[in-house]
């Protein structure tokens, strides 16, 4: 991750000075709301947005938060912690996410408080816009959970989930872009003899491509390297911003903004993106 300025680290000290522990290099976009009466540990390269909408973080007393390194957690999320939730290394939250791990209050007594159960949320998860995580929940390594979910209980490393509550539907798009073969694909013939052959990309670096484009736009299934804009219903201007940053962050590569611009399929996107990583 690239390195905080001065004046980004002062200000994520300042916002989140109320931490228990805090890593290096932390950002924050806007002022989030953070209450800490019990514990809370923030890792390394740790991003938090709090625009256009606020972000909150609140720690009940004897309660504990732990969150790992290099975690991205989006504007308007909001994280109750009452007894105790962990979030893995790598994680990635959206936008408006609510994360709580007690109940509050008990449902026939007001004053009483709710029952609580730990949360924990596995290394590499991805957890979509306005997604509900309930306590108890067990998110595992690597899984990701579509917009607007309810996850109230456990979800399998890798799987993707989705609904109200939220259910696995299959393998995570990186598990299963990686067991597929792209050997024999080749661009049709009719291509536009401009655009640059699939065959000068790594069958290695093509797959893990596919991955990204289908985990950015939760696709039932690897994309074919004929898919893209037209064919791909959130591959607008936005989502082609949000495949340009998934794929700087995933494969360490650098893009130019306008980079996608002009990409009409994931084959061209496949010849750009190698292209850049042989700079």
């Amino acid at each position: 991750m690239k390195e905080a300025t001065f004046a980004e680290r002062a200000t994520a000290r300042i916002h989140l000075r109320a931490a228990s522990a805090l890593g290096r290099n932390a950002r924050t976009h806007g002022k989030p709301f953070v209450q800490n009466r019990g514990e809370l540990r923030v890792g390394d390269d740790f991003r938090l947005v709090s625009v256009p909408v606020q972000s909150h973080l609140v720690v009940a007393r004897g309660a504990r938060l732990v969150i790992g390194k290099d975690v991205a957690i989006g504007s308007g999320a909001a994280i109750s912690c009452a007894h105790e939730i962990t979030i893995g290394d790598g994680v990635r939250i959206g936008r408006a996410v609510v994360v709580m791990d007690s109940d509050f209050h008990d449902a026939e007594a007001m004053a009483s408080p709710g029952a609580s159960a730990a949360i924990v949320i596995g290394a590499g998860a991805r957890i979509g816009d306005e997604v509900v995580i309930l306590k108890g929940a067990r998110i595992g390594e690597g899984a990701r959970i579509a917009d607007a979910s309810v996850v109230s209980g456990p979800i399998p490393a890798g799987a993707f989930a989705s609904g109200v509550p939220a259910r696995v539907r299959r393998e995570s798009a990186a598990r299963t872009s990686a067991s597929l073969s792209f050997e024999g694909r080749s661009p049709s013939s009719s291509a536009d003899p401009r655009r640059a052959p699939l065959r000068s990309v790594s069958l290695d670096v093509e797959a893990r491509i596919h991955a990204i484009v289908a985990d950015t736009f939760e696709l039932d299934r690897a994309p074919d390297p004929s898919d893209g804009p037209a064919t791909i219903a959130r591959w607008d201007s936005l989502g082609a911003l949000r495949l340009l940053l998934a794929l700087e962050e995933e494969l360490g590569v650098r893009l130019a903004e306008n980079a996608l611009t002009n990409v009409a399929n994931v084959g061209e996107l496949a010849a750009v993106v190698t292209a850049a990583l042989d700079v």
